[in-house]
């Protein structure tokens, strides 16, 4: 914890008045007149769990986490809404990819960054003009 401590107010001290330094380009904050954050975001994949918390994330790679496609086709597999097929549209895949992105990526798996892949295609790909990347069968707005 007191490396993260460190981390974060070395990063914090490394911002600007006016946003990210040139030497910072990934470390924003907020612009003059707003109030400057005191904690900024890192970059996903900047910090790498060990110990216990390396243990807990691996548990979730090798449980339902990584699994759920497997576990539950009829809902997270291909014909998925959110993938462009004629499945299941509700919420239950983009939480399931809200949870597996950031495993795949701190843990640094290539077996999970390719089984997010085609989601974030497909997001990507079917941006509506409002910007919404919703299911274009379920949603009408």
């Amino acid at each position: 914890m007191k490396k993260l401590a460190v981390a974060v107010l070395a990063v914090t001290a490394l911002g600007t008045a006016h946003g990210a330094s040139p030497e910072t380009p990934n470390y924003d904050n907020n612009r003059y007149p707003l109030v400057q954050k005191l904690y900024m975001e890192l970059p996903l994949g900047s910090i790498r769990p060990t110990g216990w918390l390396r243990e807990m994330l691996e548990r979730q790679k090798s449980g339902a986490t990584s699994k759920m496609d497997e576990l539950y086709p009829e809902v997270m597999g291909p014909r998925n809404g959110w993938l462009g097929g004629d499945g299941d549209q509700w919420e239950r895949g983009p939480y399931w990819i809200d949870g597996l992105l950031p495993l795949a990526y701190i843990l640094d798996d290539e077996a999970l960054k390719k089984k997010v892949q085609p989601w974030i295609e497909w997001t990507l790909a079917s941006q509506r003009e409002d910007g919404y990347p919703l299911p274009s069968h379920r949603w009408h707005l």
